[in-house]
């Protein structure tokens, strides 16, 4: 005995005709009956509804839902519904508040057999109908798509000639399959937003993927909010194929106790990198895992401990800033670990680091000056032998100069250790005298320190 769609999964209804995936005729106005299942509720009815190219959705027509459950609906389909890639997208809205109605998709009962006992295994969101024709594979201009419904519409692109803004919208996943270059700057939104249904209140995630764009040639920033501060999720930007970028990145997350997925083999930047962590801790294996160089600037600001962050990077052209001023942060060992060389300044800003702990273990020079400021740097930063251009050491609790052996300043650099009250001055004119020892000329402004310590006589320097 054949069961009904009802009883196989599909508890809500569907759309059982026509087939998302089907191909249909072009005319100035075509005719199409959209028929299907829903379970029978007293006044019930389904409403066709079509994608407009602004994102907006258009009544085609509505029909009741009978005792049995079945319902049909014939519309009116304008040409219009088709541009620009010959794919016009639709969705069956119930009255009652729920869902739109899945679909069935065409290529998956042909492909996989399917009896429609078992059509839930080929359910769709959409009911996407396609023309013959050819379609065009390039967008001059700006774009913006929201959702997986326009992705839909705009999907035979591989080139945009401008900018693209791509939001999640109101969908758990949005693909632009055939993207392979923006010429422009591609900004991505998603959300971990709340459903509210008659049946039911859920999360949803969204999820970004283009599997085969290879080049930006602007600008990349990666935007996530999240409703939901009590669980942790994974936005998933994907990216993966993503290798040429001409611009800078910004990462920002305005989520929860979140984590991202992005850029798996983006080995350079040639701009900027801003990472703004409105989160916990920042724990990110799976961002920019790969990310070996950075042209300009590097800032990351975080509101919770660095954990695991850019293990890959080695060099930075421009400045690095690590700025944990909303908060007395830790920063661990793991914390670009295989960083090498910052052409300018490397300013650590309120965050404390445990005692003997290496701090940036592979760093040998930095061209600018190293800034540390605030809090308790108390750890060993970069290898023997680090050269900086210049060193600035004020307001912080560290009861040693935080400096490897070998440790050397630019002939003419700077020093400017003040503020320090665990810090004796007595150790700080040793290590002036030290410097000035090995040719250094540099001037040194050094004053207010060691007022919270006792200094008479000068202790040995230890951290603890």
């Amino acid at each position: 005995m054949r069961r009904s769609l009802l009883a196989v999964g599909l508890v809500t209804g569907c759309v059982t005709s026509p087939f998302s995936g089907t191909q249909i005729q072009p005319q100035r106005v075509t005719s199409v009956d959209f028929t299907g299942k829903a379970a029978p509720k007293a006044r019930l009815s389904i409403a066709i509804q079509a994608l407009e190219a602004n994102g907006t959705w258009t009544t085609l027509g509505s029909s009741p839902v009978d005792a049995n459950g079945n319902w049909q609906v014939p519309t009116q389909v304008a040409s219009h519904y088709f541009e620009p890639c010959n794919r016009a997208v639709f969705q069956a809205v119930p009255s009652d508040g729920n869902a739109a109605l899945p679909g069935i998709s065409g290529p998956c009962v042909q492909n996989v057999n399917v009896l429609p006992a078992d059509y839930s295994k080929c359910q769709t969101d959409l009911i996407v109908l396609t023309r013959p024709g050819a379609s065009p594979t390039q967008h001059t201009g700006d774009l913006t798509i929201i959702g997986q419904p326009q992705a839909e519409q705009y999907a035979c692109y591989q080139t945009i000639d401008g900018n693209l803004t791509v939001k999640g919208g109101q969908t758990d996943e949005l693909t632009l399959s055939h993207l392979q270059h923006v010429t422009g700057d591609l900004s991505v939104e998603l959300h971990h937003f709340k459903v509210v249904t008659p049946a039911a209140t859920t999360f949803v995630l969204n999820k970004f993927s283009a599997p085969a764009l290879t080049q930006i040639d602007g600008d990349l920033t990666l935007t996530a909010f999240d409703d939901d501060h009590f669980n942790i999720v994974s936005f998933d930007f994907g990216l993966g194929s993503l290798t040429n970028l001409g611009g800078s990145v910004v990462i920002d997350n305005q989520g929860g106790i979140d984590h991202y997925n992005a850029l798996a083999n983006l080995l350079s930047i040639p701009g900027d990198l801003s990472i703004e962590w409105t989160s916990s801790d920042f724990i990110e294996s799976s961002l920019l895992p790969k990310l070996a160089h950075v042209g300009g600037d590097v800032s990351i600001h975080p509101e919770g401990n660095l954990q695991v962050v850019l293990e890959s990077l080695a060099t930075v052209d421009g400045s690095l800033t690590i700025d944990g001023s909303n908060g007395d942060w830790v920063l661990p060992y793991k914390v670009m670990k295989n960083l090498t060389a910052v052409g300018g300044d490397l300013t650590l800003n309120s965050f404390a680091v445990a005692c003997g702990i290496p701090t940036f273990p592979s760093l040998s020079n930095v061209g600018g000056q190293l800034n540390l400021t605030g809090e308790a740097p108390r750890g060993t930063f970069g290898v023997p032998g680090l050269t900086v251009g210049a060193l600035g050491l004020t307001s912080t609790a560290v009861k040693a100069l935080p400096l490897p052996v070998g440790f050397a300043i630019a002939p003419t650099g700077p020093v400017t250790i003040q503020s320090n009250p665990n810090l004796c001055q007595c150790q700080v004119d040793d290590f002036v005298a030290q410097l000035a020892a090995t040719g250094w000329t540099g001037t040194a402004a050094t004053s207010n320190n060691g007022t919270a310590a006792s200094c008479a006589p000068c202790p040995a320097p230890s951290c603890l």
